[in-house]
């Protein structure tokens, strides 16, 4: 006999392992910017006027704005909208770096740039140079 109680358990199980929809356009313009207006307190080192605290504000803040502008009943949680700055992120400096590789490659031909999206222009714009471009004139002084 198969009881209420067992039908909801394996009913919630597989609610659980469902798929997340992505993000929609809306819901990254809504990150991309909330951390590009706060990229420095968000990133920068905890001092006397920056704290876990004041950081976790932050992030919720940005938080309640993705999921006014999500158009789907369900809402994002702060781990998710974290992580997907971390990849568009990722992904900005992979594309960041493939194209300095290619306009410094030797030989012949025409370097083949790819052009970063609004977004991804927004996010370049935040993340300092050093970050993908290494300290100029740096040397590796752990080897002997």
């Amino acid at each position: 006999m198969i009881l209420t109680s067992d039908i909801l358990t394996l009913y919630n199980k597989f609610l659980e392992s469902k798929r997340r929809p992505n993000f929609s356009e809306a819901e990254k313009e809504a990150l991309v910017d909330g951390v590009a207006d706060n990229y420095d307190a968000l990133v920068g080192k905890f001092s006397a006027k920056l704290s876990g605290q004041r950081k976790d504000e932050l992030w919720k803040e940005i938080l309640a704005k993705v999921n006014v502008v999500n158009h789907i009943t369900l809402t994002r949680s702060l781990d998710e909208i974290k992580k997907k700055f971390q990849g568009l992120k990722k992904d900005v400096k992979a594309k960041e770096s493939s194209n300095r590789r290619e306009i410094n490659k030797t030989g012949g031909g025409m370097a083949n740039i790819v052009s970063h999206d609004r977004l991804g222009q927004r996010i370049l714009q935040c993340i300092p140079e050093v970050v993908i471009g290494g300290i100029l004139g740096g040397v590796d002084t752990s080897s002997e």
